[in-house]
């Protein structure tokens, strides 16, 4: 048996060009490298800047002959190109004269070597190929099948006829689109979150001939996992992409060949016209080789129904953790802060303060020393744990002025046992203007902090002390409304 010429092991960093013979054994890669280095390099005209220019765009290209299904399919793509180069953005630059005086280029050289000569590349070249992409792939595979043998690596003579047999099996094999597959979680995911889209600006549904298709713009981000990132498109686009597709479609239908040069652009960047056809799920993706891979047929199924998402599949999104510091542990002993009543009257009177700054009042309400609820308290503070009011403490005599020490001890203890009950030494607004018009040593006590006289609406914060009186703190720590000197 004559076997093809192989140059096994070989990189693929070395760029070394494979025999006509041998290239569907190649991979897209191997084949695209050779290409780049041994033709466009060569012959192509300019810096090397504008040659590799060239080969990315024609590297774009070659990538649409990765989802050929059939012999017609992948003739149908390879014509559609060489239309598209013909036109002068790659001949001219990559044409050049042979010994005979006869002009060759790039896509002539392309519809040679890959059309006519090896009209079964598109098996090496489809994703669906059980075959190894590369032959260092290939390598790999036979080493791994002879772990037994002590990972020997194969000789050159087995790895050809393993290469061999490989062909043959997926050349004498018909692919089967229906059979069962796993589907990866990423395509669930993503498969779950385009359905979500669709029948939107985003993925609009166009009428053919009673024949509905689903058309989607390209995302802004083709990386990204976002399958909503993407252009809002209008009713003359939708229009634009998917009459040329349908007719391309009824053409590769009965004739068998292209017809798709008209929006294989659209499709290269990223637009997709995909549909349910003859109970069959169809896409125009590149890589579209079976329903349960393409993430548009599969959250099309998703959206009509006949198809349920994975149960053990979670489709909540992963939430970000929250930004800032993180709040301190409260003290030893701590009361728990509960939600209650006065939560909500806290949050009403904050409401109401700023309602009156907005409109320049200076002067808040005056305080209702009978509400103990917390009613009277236009600007009440958050609630204080005890280990805080206590260092609040210390603070509120140096914001007061100093503490007072000419309270009556007797008077000051009284009011203390009173204050400690919630009740107030006066009780009444008669008691409060008799006491204002000035008899001294009427003492009102407060509890020990400021900030839990706030807390509950024992005082009013912003209010000035009635004329002849002073907020003044006791020797114990109380705060006190006394008057100095009668």
């Amino acid at each position: 048996m004559e076997y093809p010429e192989m140059r096994v092991p070989i990189a693929i960093s070395q760029r070394v060009k494979p025999s006509c013979k041998d290239r569907s054994e190649h991979p897209s890669a191997a084949s695209k490298s050779v290409e780049r280095e041994d033709y466009i390099a060569k012959h192509g005209h300019g810096s090397a800047e504008k040659k590799n220019e060239i080969w990315e765009m024609a590297s774009e290209d070659i990538d649409v002959l990765r989802g050929a299904q059939t012999i017609a399919d992948f003739q149908s793509r390879c014509a559609t190109i060489k239309a598209k180069w013909d036109a002068g953005i790659v001949s001219a630059p990559t044409a050049w004269l042979d010994k005979g005086k006869q002009e060759r280029n790039f896509p002539e050289y392309f519809m040679t070597q890959w059309a006519t000569q090896v009209p079964e590349w598109y098996i090496g070249a489809s994703n669906a190929a059980i075959a190894p992409s590369t032959n260092n792939g290939a390598e790999s595979c036979v080493k791994n099948t002879r772990i037994d043998a002590g990972n020997v690596v194969a000789s050159i003579g087995e790895v050809v006829a393993f290469l061999l047999s490989q062909v043959e099996a997926v050349s004498s094999n018909k692919f089967d689109a229906s059979a069962v597959r796993v589907t990866p979680r990423a395509i669930w995911h993503r498969a779950a979150a385009f359905s979500s889209h669709i029948g939107t600006q985003l993925v609009r549904k166009v009428d053919q001939d009673g024949q509905p298709w689903y058309v989607c713009s390209p995302r802004k981000d083709p990386t990204g996992e976002d399958v909503g990132n993407r252009k809002v498109l209008s009713m003359a686009a939708q229009q634009v992409l998917s009459k040329p597709f349908v007719r391309s479609a009824e053409a590769s239908a009965l004739q068998g060949h292209h017809g798709q040069a008209a929006c294989t652009v659209h499709w290269r960047r990223g637009c997709r016209v995909f549909g349910i056809l003859n109970q069959v799920a169809f896409c125009t993706c590149p890589a579209f080789y079976h329903p349960r891979r393409c993430f548009h047929t599969l959250g099309l199924e998703v959206y009509l129904g006949r198809m349920k998402l994975p149960e053990e599949l979670d489709t909540t999104p992963v939430g970000m953790a929250a930004r800032g510091n993180k709040p301190k542990a409260p003290g030893r002993y701590a009361v728990p802060l509960r939600s209650d009543a006065k939560d909500v009257r806290i949050a009403q009177l904050e409401a109401q303060l700023r309602k009156l700054r907005k409109q320049g009042a200076t002067v808040p309400l005056a305080a209702d020393t009978h509400d103990i609820t917390g009613t009277g308290c236009s600007q009440p503070t958050r609630r204080i744990r005890r280990k805080t009011a206590d260092q609040a403490v210390a603070q509120v005599a140096d914001a007061l002025g100093g503490p007072v020490e000419d309270v009556p001890s007797g008077l000051h203890e009284t009011c203390c046992a009173t204050a400690d009950k919630g009740q107030f030494p006066i009780t009444s607004r008669a008691q409060q203007a008799q006491f204002i018009q000035g008899e001294p040593w009427k003492v009102c006590i407060v509890p020990k902090s400021l900030m839990e006289a706030l807390r509950w609406g024992y005082v009013h914060p912003d209010v000035a002390a009635p004329a002849g009186l002073v907020w003044g703190q006791a020797a114990s720590g109380h705060l006190v409304l006394s008057a100095r000197g009668g």
